[in-house]
């Protein structure tokens, strides 16, 4: 009879233990569903960057330079109730009017920005709230201009 109230007891216990530690795996999905959400939003944005630089750097003037790096950061437009597409914040073409100065290259510099929404934020837990609604996300990539005037 004592084996059969031991079992019971061990059973019990086990039940107990996943209950408790059950909480502690659903906070670690849902701050792993933060983080890929921050990482993906921050990666897009990085790639949309880079990838309008480059088609700015390929340009003439600055006229085509604004929109050629808008025509890339169409190609990057989604959906997404999560992260909203990355934006040309900023574009500079410094082509020094055709004559740079000694040592000096003529470039362009495009600026992007991103904002990412969480989806269970802000989160509250143990008396504290946790993370922001929303994270902006700003990349900025420079590039020597390869077709000058």
């Amino acid at each position: 009879m004592l084996r059969k109230s031991e079992s019971r007891s061990n059973r019990a216990s086990v039940i107990v233990e996943m209950a408790c530690s059950s909480i502690f795996l659903v906070i670690f999905a849902i701050f792993g569903v933060y983080l890929a959400t921050l990482i993906l939003c921050a990666q897009i944005n990085d790639t949309a960057c880079r990838d309008a630089a480059r088609a700015a750097a390929e340009t003439q003037d600055a006229t085509q330079a604004t929109a050629a790096a808008k025509t890339v950061l169409t190609s990057f437009e989604s959906n997404s109730t999560f992260m909203t597409a990355p934006a040309l914040k900023n574009l500079v073409y410094q082509d020094y009017n055709g004559t740079p100065p000694a040592e000096t290259s003529p470039y362009v510099t495009v600026t992007t920005v991103s904002d990412a929404k969480i989806p269970f934020a802000p989160m509250s837990l143990f008396g504290g709230t946790y993370g922001n609604e929303q994270y902006t996300f700003t990349q900025t990539y420079t590039f020597p201009i390869v077709n000058t005037k």
